[in-house]
C-alpha cells in the first residue's frame, strides 16, 4: 500500500491595525507601525521562528486608516508606531501589546485588531502685563503683554511655529492698534511633550 505523510502546518496570524483621528474619527492614512517579537516565537515542533526583539514586520496605514501585517506565527508582540502623520503626537514610548493564539482546526489565520486614535497637539494660554504681572495693564506707548503658552502632546525635537493674535475679553475680538491687529510668532524645538513658552505683545495702548 502506498503511504503518504506529512506534517500539519502551523496556524498563522495576523495583525490588523485601524488608526483614526481622535476627534473626528476619520482614517488616517500614512501611519507608519513596526511589529517586534515581545518573546521567542517557538512553533510545536520547536523551531524558533523569530527571536524576543525582531522585528517581524513594518505596515504603513492606507486610505482607509487600516495596515495589516503579513501572516505571522503564533504568539506574543509588541507594536509601535514609528511614523505618525503631520500635526499628531507621536508618543515614543507607547507600546501595544498583541498574542496570536490558537482558535480551532477550521482557522487558518487568527487576526487580531488593534485600534489606534492619534492625538493633536494641546495649548492653553495665559496672559498678563510685564509691568503688573496681571491681566490689568497700564496705558503707555509701549506696553508689554506676556502670552505663557502651555502645551501638550508634541513631538520632542520636532520644530514648532506658535502664531498668536491678542485679543480683546469682553467683545473676543482682536485688539486693533492704528486699525491693525498686534501679534506675535515664535518658532521653538520642545525636549519633552509637554512644557511652555512665551509669547511677548509689544504695542502702543497710549491711545487705547
Amino acid at each position: 500500500p502506498l503511504t503518504v505523510q506529512y506534517a500539519d502546518a502551523p496556524a498563522m496570524g495576523q495583525i490588523e491595525i485601524v488608526k483614526t483621528d481622535s476627534e473626528t474619527g476619520d482614517p488616517l492614512e500614512g501611519a507608519e507601525f513596526t511589529v517586534t517579537a515581545a518573546e521567542d516565537i517557538t512553533t510545536p515542533d520547536g523551531t524558533v521562528r523569530a527571536a524576543a526583539g525582531d522585528v517581524v514586520d513594518t505596515v504603513v496605514t492606507d486610505e482607509d486608516g487600516i495596515a495589516v501585517t503579513d501572516s505571522l506565527y503564533l504568539g506574543k508582540y509588541e507594536v509601535r508606531e514609528t511614523k505618525t502623520l503631520s500635526g499628531y503626537y507621536l508618543p515614543a514610548d507607547k507600546v501595544w501589546e498583541v498574542e496570536l493564539v490558537y482558535k480551532d482546526q477550521n482557522t487558518e489565520i487568527v487576526t487580531e485588531s488593534l485600534e489606534v486614535e492619534n492625538v493633536h497637539p494641546e495649548i492653553g494660554t495665559t496672559a498678563k502685563d510685564q509691568d503688573t504681572g496681571t491681566n490689568q495693564g497700564i496705558a503707555k506707548e509701549q506696553t508689554t503683554i506676556i502670552d505663557t503658552v502651555e502645551y501638550t502632546n508634541v513631538n520632542p525635537g520636532t520644530e514648532y511655529t506658535i502664531k498668536g493674535v491678542l485679543m480683546n475679553k469682553e467683545p473676543g475680538e482682536p485688539l486693533l492698534v492704528d486699525g491693525k491687529q498686534v501679534t506675535a510668532e515664535k518658532t521653538f524645538t520642545p525636549e519633552a511633550s509637554e512644557g511652555s513658552i512665551e509669547l511677548a505683545f509689544t504695542f502702543d495702548s497710549s491711545a487705547l
